[in-house]
């Protein structure tokens, strides 16, 4: 994520504060609305449920190391970035093309690691199914409600192998370095988190907290919806601590929601 900022003011080179015609208009707008008897009030940029949600909890807990399971493009590393966290991410991402992507924006970050590897319940080669919109890329295959939702972006276009691993096996990988490491772990899968935890059953202890990413409508054959996957998150000893919807229909009903999960141990 990113954010452009507008710089309202310049100032001469000998110190005197010039105004933009952005201020001026800016100033006349709000001399206008008070006379009328109304007050403009900005309201911040930074001012984000999740985010607000996330800097509480990974104060909390001291979160030093996030796996970030679907990585895509970045955009969620990026997002706890933007919000103030400097610890190390791990990211985890099947398609190649996207790896490369991921690459090359972490090149200049030290704490933010790439593997290109799908996380699932046993180490195998699976086929993933591309589609025209590659964030509906999944290893399940996308249904009619996925179609309409999307306007066709999640329309198979192809299917490749990649490889896959259990977080067991490389969990210890993405905590190497860190005493005593406090770990948060996302999944955004489309579809597929049971599956990264089916193959996370040795090292799920050591997980302070999660986010997956739940359904109230499902876009995929044989998905979970949002009541299973809680109440099997429930079932691996974690109490969910927050819903940020993500996804919604034109008429606001929900499609998708990031769900953040605290391991009873730590409440």
């Amino acid at each position: 994520m990113s954010n452009a900022f507008l710089k309202p003011s310049i100032r001469s080179h000998w110190g005197r504060r010039l105004e933009s015609p952005l201020v001026r208009a800016r100033g006349a707008l709000r001399r206008l609305t008070r006379s009328l008897g109304f007050e403009i009030c900005r309201w911040p940029f930074h001012v984000d449920p999740l985010a607000s949600h996330l800097t509480e909890l990974f104060a909390g807990e001291s979160i030093d190391c996030v796996i970030d399971v679907g990585a895509h493009h970045g955009e969620y590393a990026q997002y706890l970035r933007h919000f103030g966290y400097r610890g190390r991410i791990v990211s985890f991402e099947p398609l190649p093309e996207n790896v490369e992507i991921l690459r090359e924006l972490a090149a200049n970050d030290s704490e933010w690691r790439i593997v290109g590897c799908a996380l699932g319940v046993e180490e195998n080669r699976l086929k993933i199914h591309r589609t025209r919109h590659d964030v509906y890329s999944s290893f399940l295959v996308p249904n009619e409600d996925a179609y309409e939702f999307s306007e066709r972006g999640s329309e198979v276009i192809d299917s490749i192998e990649v490889p896959v691993r259990t977080l067991d096996s490389c969990f210890d990988e993405c905590v190497a370095g860190l005493y005593a490491p406090r770990v948060y772990l996302k999944m955004d899968t489309q579809g597929y988190d049971g599956a990264v935890l089916s193959g996370a059953k040795k090292c799920l202890e050591r997980v302070c907290a999660m986010q997956s990413e739940v359904s109230v409508k499902q876009l995929y054959h044989d998905m979970p919806d949002f009541t299973e996957s809680i109440q099997s998150y429930r079932s691996l000893g974690f109490t969910p601590t927050g819903f940020f919807p993500n996804s919604q229909n034109r008429d606001l009903s929900i499609v998708e929601m990031d769900c953040v999960l605290l391991a009873d141990r730590h409440r």
